[in-house]
């Protein structure tokens, strides 16, 4: 089930980020992210490819390993465990505006936090297909 969250509660639960305030909750995540290793972020993309935003709350909650939607997890033959709680992204949510010309279209009104994804660790079932690099 989806919930909505604010961003710094959903961070702030977090052990590691619990006590801050809200300037230091973004100075330490935007730290972090600026002294990784490269591609020590990127087994979250393995079946889609987060914002650094999302990739960053998801290492703020823990994660360090590929994640996945429960429907994505059964579509390569992986069920979530029972107990299993899902980790916390941001989406947009959009609405249908008019463009310049008249025409409709989508646009972003802001963003939310929901609570969608689990880890594979979490999950058990077939193997994982191999890892293909994206190549340039």
């Amino acid at each position: 089930m989806e919930e909505s969250r604010s961003i710094y509660g959903e961070l702030q639960s977090t052990p590691e980020y619990r006590e801050l305030d809200d300037d230091v909750l973004w100075q330490k995540l935007l730290e972090e992210a600026l002294t990784l290793e490269p591609g020590e972020m990127t087994s979250y993309n393995r079946f889609y490819n987060y914002s650094m935003l999302n990739q960053l709350l998801l290492r703020s909650q823990g994660v360090r390993e590929p994640v996945a939607t429960y429907a994505k997890w059964q579509e390569l033959g992986r069920q979530v465990q029972k107990g299993s709680k899902a980790k916390a992204i941001l989406r947009p949510i959009f609405f249908k505006g008019t463009n310049d010309q008249g025409g409709e279209e989508q646009k972003v009104k802001g963003f939310k936090m929901v609570n969608c994804l689990f880890t594979v660790s979490e999950t058990e079932g077939e193997e994982l297909p191999e890892y293909e690099r994206p190549t340039w």
